[in-house]
């Protein structure tokens, strides 16, 4: 495996993705991050999870939401290597940050981020 190129404590800005072909979502850069058990809870007393789907099976409260990240935006590297915990095992390559705009610890992709001098 390779090493990798960030480092703990390392600052780091977020940018747009080179290989990406569509034009119009080219600067949608979003992270992935657990909910704190205070907005579980404000979730939990959404009347829209209180009911049932279309399945007949009642609606869970998720674990992970997405934040979106502007190119530009600058973060710290919590871990270097670090995997979304509902990403199963084939999400590779993302890098766990502390997004300094929302601060929270966010799971984003390694080739979304350069690092700063």
């Amino acid at each position: 495996m390779p090493a990798a190129k960030f480092k703990k404590g390392d600052l780091a800005r977020i940018m747009r993705d080179p290989d990406r072909r569509v034009w119009y979502r080219e600067n949608d850069i979003s992270g992935v991050g657990v909910y704190t058990s205070s907005e579980r809870e404000e979730m939990y007393r959404n009347p829209y999870y209180q009911g049932l789907d279309d399945a007949g099976e009642t609606r869970l409260v998720p674990r992970t939401g997405r934040w979106k990240l502007d190119p530009g935006d600058l973060v710290t590297v919590v871990r270097a290597r670090a995997r979304p915990p509902e990403g199963g095992r084939f999400a590779q390559g993302f890098v766990l940050v502390c997004s300094t705009r929302h601060g929270r610890e966010l799971y984003v992709r390694e080739k979304n981020l350069e690092t700063v001098q």
